[in-house]
């Protein structure tokens, strides 16, 4: 990782949500503060910790509410990753968060091509092969 501080994230990029929607970054992070991760999701281990992390953080805080306070944005780094398995992803991680049911629209896990991703990727300073 090059830390990028303050670097500006390709807001227009496009990614298909865990609904199979097609979105910009701009119309994932609603105008919120965003947990940003890139991620693979047929990774069970340090990806599944990352995720398992951010919810246990969130359980945890009882401060910060997904969809009140923060969107959280999971970007899919494997473009043969598709969006019905980020779709099973959210469902089989995310539902340990207490507040899921009600939250469920603000955890977007997404997919995407590669081009797409790499400009997000890009812009974290974020290298992956």
């Amino acid at each position: 990782v090059d830390q990028k501080m303050g670097a500006q994230l390709p807001l227009d990029v496009t990614l298909t949500d865990d609904d199979g929607k097609r979105k910009t970054l701009r119309q994932l992070f609603a105008g919120r503060t965003v947990i940003l991760l890139p991620i693979f999701y047929r990774c069970e281990r340090t990806c599944y910790l990352e995720l398992t992390g951010v919810v246990a953080a969130l359980n945890q805080s009882g401060k910060l509410v997904v969809g009140t306070d923060i969107e959280v944005v999971a970007v899919g780094l494997n473009p043969t990753e598709t969006w019905e398995l980020a779709r099973a992803k959210k469902r089989s991680i995310l539902e340990s968060y207490g507040k899921f049911d009600e939250t469920k629209p603000n955890w977007h896990l997404t997919t995407g091509e590669l081009k797409e991703v790499r400009k997000i990727t890009d812009a974290l300073g974020f290298r992956f092969v």
